[in-house]
């Protein structure tokens, strides 16, 4: 019996010890008795072919001609293949809630739309007056709306409109031209009478005919230099130009300054803006020296928390602080007198705050980027008695404390009054 192969460094024997061996055939023992040879037959004579027919000759092939050359065949392509398509994602459980919920909510409706009480109550709604007095009504109010804005627009209410928008159009270029201001121009509280003079036009339309501003009292204003202690309204600082402008025009004031805080005073373009028409940066140094020039000072004590009021509390005065308003006054010996303004909540009223703390802004408010033409109503009640106080009394809590409160009572009952009497936002 041969033996399996060694392996070794050849390569072609690698792997031999793995593979079965292969059997070795043993031979059979011979017999020893002698075996007769066969006999050889003879061979039998192979059958003849019969002779072929000669082959005719092959047909030629016609040449085709393919794009301008002549050629002999054109050669087939093979058939094409094509791609077994990819099976269909199998929709999620997300998709396959939403697809029987849909199911299920249709056939609910078409359940309900063909029931026996939803064909009453249809018939009913159609039956009842008042849907059918709409339906009669309903051409001719179309009809008068459609007379009435063409009539508007044609008529004198058109052309009145028109010269709004013409004398808004003159008032904003005429505050657009302005050349950069001189130092021997501006004050030492940073107001600039070149910006007053360009923005007056302004001003005054946004008295005039937007906002229609109406003033009650204004006579109660004492002679000489006083403080005027006003409620904040609205996110855009527009009460301090609507009270400068009041002031100016209705009270005869045209020196009159307003205090606006520090958020606002350094704000971007805005701060600098309001400083050049006259807003000063609320601190008791500024204001003990205007007040000491004799000049009419304008505060609004709630700061922050008065322009931070959301919309659906409107007119409703926050803390006046710590009464710095009241010492300040005692100080100074000015009278104290409180005034009231309603409508810039609704010409500019916060709908929301959105976080953003950027440029050094609490967050930014949602509220129209143009203020909305309301009415606005000015009012100046009676000056707050400080008989029988002296400058002294300034360092007391209690009676800063009581000063404080009776200023803010008397603010707070007059907007009451105000709002109840207001029949609409835009008639007053």
């Amino acid at each position: 019996m041969a033996k399996a192969p060694v392996l070794g460094n050849d390569p072609f024997l690698r792997g031999a010890a793995i593979r079965p061996p292969e059997p070795v055939l043993v031979p059979e023992p011979e017999s020893k008795a002698p075996v007769p040879e066969p006999q050889q037959a003879a061979p039998k004579p192979k059958p003849q072919k019969p002779a072929r027919k000669p082959r005719a000759a092959r047909k030629p092939k016609p040449s085709r001609v393919f794009e301008g050359e002549l050629i002999d065949e054109i050669p087939r392509l093979p058939p094409a293949t094509i791609a077994p398509q990819a099976p269909a994602p199998v929709p999620g459980w997300f998709e396959q809630a939403r697809a029987a919920g849909t199911s299920l909510a249709g056939k609910a409706m078409e359940s309900i739309l063909a029931s026996a009480f939803a064909q009453r109550a249809v018939q009913s709604v159609l039956a009842n007056s008042v849907t059918q007095l709409a339906m009669r009504l309903l051409p001719p109010a179309v009809n008068a709306t459609r007379g009435a804005i063409s009539s508007m627009v044609s008529g004198e209410a058109g052309r009145s409109l028109v010269a709004t928008a013409v004398e808004a159009s003159a008032a904003i270029k005429q505050a657009a031209m302005k050349s950069e201001p001189s130092l021997s121009e501006v004050d030492a509280f940073g107001e600039d009478p070149t910006v007053i003079s360009r923005a007056e036009p302004l001003l005054d339309f946004l008295h005039d005919r937007w906002f229609r501003v109406h003033v009650l009292e204004p006579e109660r204003l004492p002679r000489g230099a006083c403080l005027l202690v006003c409620n904040h309204s609205g996110v855009l600082p527009l009460d301090g130009l609507m009270i400068r402008t009041v002031l100016r025009r209705d009270c005869h004031r045209p020196d009159a300054r307003w205090l606006v805080e520090d958020a606002l005073f350094h704000a971007p373009i805005v701060g600098t803006l309001l400083n050049r028409l006259g807003a000063v940066r609320a601190c008791p140094e500024n204001a003990s020296r205007l007040l000491e020039e004799g000049v009419s000072l304008a505060v609004f004590p709630e700061g922050l928390l008065g322009t931070s009021k959301t919309v659906g509390r409107r007119y409703q005065l926050q803390r006046f602080g710590r009464g710095g308003f009241v010492k300040l006054a005692l100080r100074a010996k000015v009278p104290i007198v409180p005034v009231a303004i309603v409508g810039a909540e609704e010409a500019s009223p916060l709908l929301a705050k959105i976080p953003f703390k950027a440029l050094g802004l609490q967050y930014l408010p949602l509220t129209p980027l143009v203020p909305l033409p309301t009415r606005w109503t000015v009012s100046f009640l009676e000056p707050i008695s400080l008989k029988g106080c002296s400058p002294r009394d300034a360092e007391d809590p209690s009676e800063v404390a009581r000063l404080t409160g009776e200023t803010r009572d008397a603010i707070q009952r007059e907007l009451v009054r105000l709002v109840k009497e207001r029949q609409s936002l835009l008639a007053g």
